[in-house]
């Protein structure tokens, strides 16, 4: 199923949907913005610490390493 089917319902904050791949590998995530939106979960990549203490402060956060590999992110 595509990417724009499985998300047609869901909110992506500043990261453009890029045909079948749903980030941008440079997008940063405007923690203002986020709070503005007050989102349910915000799921986000694991190098930046200081994004993640401000945005768990807005909602419950998941950061992942997105440079392990496929079976490391999915356990």
């Amino acid at each position: 199923m595509p990417m724009k089917s499985l998300c047609k319902s869901l909110r992506v904050l500043g990261i453009p949907l890029l045909g079948e791949q749903a980030y941008d590998p440079v997008a940063h995530m405007n923690v203002e913005t986020a709070r503005l939106l007050k989102p349910d979960l915000i799921i986000m990549d694991s190098e930046d610490k200081e994004q993640y203490e401000q945005l768990s402060r807005i909602a419950p956060t998941l950061a992942y390493n997105s440079h392990a590999s496929l079976d490391e992110r999915l356990t």
